[in-house]
């Protein structure tokens, strides 16, 4: 006899919360990279010019190798996307503007470039987070603006993705503490 629909259990397949998604050497490193944070951000105030990006790339990296070590995390591009609206006369309002990147009166052309980073780092225990983020440029130079969407949007994923970890082992911990894992 064949069944075609068994008795089967998805929820118990797909919701087994028995592995916890942090183990012990990342909670640990997480906790003195959200320390060492907290630390930083006293040392960079926000400000007007700097309202929400409050420390700089290059510190959260410094702070992630003391916290993770040097090769205790890496960073991948998982997707990058970019859009390019076409160009236009500077002070046109048209739509019928032409689209190559020079305009048939010597006019210069403003381009509408978005690009959609998303990024993936990862522990060396395999904890991971993942973010995205999207820059925007209006420039005439279609070249300059793609390239610099590029390293906005890789550099502010990145920061994304760091500054999700703080997040992760709270939630980690509000969880230890209810016993989601323990079900």
């Amino acid at each position: 006899m064949v069944t075609y629909f068994p008795e089967y259990d998805f929820e118990a397949e797909f919701n087994d919360f028995s592995k916890k998604p942090v183990t012990n050497w990342a909670s640990s490193r997480i906790g003195a990279y959200a320390a060492k944070l907290d630390a930083a951000h006293l040392e960079y105030p926000r400000n007007r010019f700097n309202p929400g990006k409050t420390v700089p790339l290059h510190k959260l990296m410094e702070i992630a190798n003391d916290s993770f070590g040097f090769d205790g995390w890496s960073r991948s591009i998982c997707d990058m996307e970019v859009e390019i609206n076409s160009g236009r006369r500077i002070g046109d309002t048209h739509d019928d503007a032409p689209t190559d990147g020079n305009g048939s009166d010597g006019s210069e052309l403003e381009f509408d470039i978005a690009v959609s980073a998303t990024i993936k780092v990862t522990l060396k225990d395999g904890t991971y987070n993942e973010a995205q983020a999207i820059a925007k440029s209006h420039t005439n130079s279609k070249i300059m603006a793609i390239e610099r969407c590029k390293r906005q949007a890789l550099s502010d994923a990145t920061r994304f993705c760091f500054e999700g970890f703080t997040t992760m082992i709270l939630t980690h911990q509000e969880r230890l503490k209810a016993g989601y894992y323990g079900r």
